[in-house]
């Protein structure tokens, strides 16, 4: 019984996680919509120096 307890609540932690990543997605990609590509820009720049910083 607590084993069940304790696998809803992971399940809930999950679908917390799935949402708030979504959610964040929605929202940058409203923002670039808003900011157009000047944004997408910087973003794809600072995403090629963290790659090449690995």
């Amino acid at each position: 019984m607590i084993a069940n307890m304790v696998a809803k609540v992971d399940m809930v932690d999950m679908v917390d996680i799935v949402v708030t990543k979504c959610y964040f997605f929605i929202q940058l990609f409203y923002f670039i919509r808003k900011k157009k590509l000047k944004f997408f820009f910087c973003l794809n720049s600072f995403l090629k120096f963290l790659i090449s910083c690995k």
